[in-house]
């Protein structure tokens, strides 16, 4: 006769802040190091934001609610952002 195993109906979790936190960290160092791949890959090494965005959630590289104009903003060491004197455009490229 074949018995029966009882399954845990709620398995405890241990949080692990130290590992979160590396995750997180991780997850935007993977965002940033495929954002600078965009812009390398263009012949002057700049692109608009707006360009930028667009190719990013064409590629899957962020989801809908990403912006990456936001995301850009927040890495003021790794990008710059530039503005086109005439047409108010603004593109970016690495420091």
């Amino acid at each position: 006769m074949s018995q029966s195993v009882a399954i845990p109906k709620k398995l405890q979790r241990v949080l692990n802040h130290g590992y979160d936190d590396y995750i997180e960290v991780e997850n935007k160092m993977c965002k940033v190091l495929k954002l600078q791949d965009l812009i390398l890959s263009q012949p002057t090494s700049t692109i608009s934001v707006d360009r930028l965005d667009t190719i990013a959630r064409r590629l899957g590289l962020s989801p809908k609610h990403f912006d990456t104009g936001r995301f850009i903003l927040k890495f003021p060491h790794v990008y710059e952002i530039l503005e086109h004197q005439v047409h108010k455009i603004l593109y970016c490229r690495l420091t």
